[in-house]
């Protein structure tokens, strides 16, 4: 039974990689790469002059005086990557205007942007606000490992995997999948570590 599994696993993991393999060649070799990029490199212009500006207008930190310390240098590490948070905004709304808009549009290389960035961004306001050496270092791999997979359109099979009946546990009536323990080990580190902070 279990090497049946094992081996169904096998076969459905190298099926995904090779998907992703053929989007990866696809995308690579359309004529939607250089409009992508222009596009990509509009929305860093466009980005970088909202955050100029909202820099210009703002004084966060009469903003957040009297705040609780922690809310106080999350808003801190999110003004200070203003730039990727607009880049990431802007960059979405063209790339779902495109969508809207054109039939079979490619914006595959606009979505590793916008994965690529978000990761960026969390592991920086993660590791700003959590001092702890170990749990950063979890938080960086477990953002980049996400970003990776979702980038590969991997995260929704690997995430149905970790959560499929064939790897569920049944504990005083308490369905507990790899899934389950991963989230909850990482909600325990997390907040363990801002109550410490």
């Amino acid at each position: 039974g279990c090497l049946m599994e094992f081996t169904d696993l096998q076969v459905a993991l190298t099926d995904l990689l090779e998907a992703a393999r053929h989007t990866m060649r696809t995308e690579l070799t359309s004529v939607w790469l250089p409009i992508q990029l222009v596009l990509i490199g509009l929305a860093a212009l466009i980005a970088r002059a909202i955050s100029i500006a909202i820099h210009r207008r703002a004084d966060f930190v009469s903003l957040t005086m009297g705040w609780p310390p922690v809310m106080r240098m999350i808003i801190r590490a999110l003004v200070n990557h203003l730039t990727l948070i607009a880049f990431i905004i802007v960059l979405t709304i063209i790339r779902a205007s495109i969508r809207a808009e054109v039939d079979q549009p490619r914006t595959y290389l606009m979505l590793v942007a916008v994965n690529l960035t978000t990761a960026w961004l969390l592991i920086n306001v993660v590791t700003s606000v959590i001092h702890n050496q170990f749990v950063n270092r979890v938080v960086t791999i477990s953002i980049w490992t996400i970003a990776a997979l979702s980038i590969l359109r991997l995260l929704e099979p690997v995430t149905a995997t970790l959560d499929a009946p064939a790897v569920t546990l049944m504990i005083g009536g308490l369905r507990v999948t790899p899934l389950l323990v991963l989230k909850t080990t990482a909600l325990l580190l997390v907040t363990l570590c801002l109550q410490a902070g």
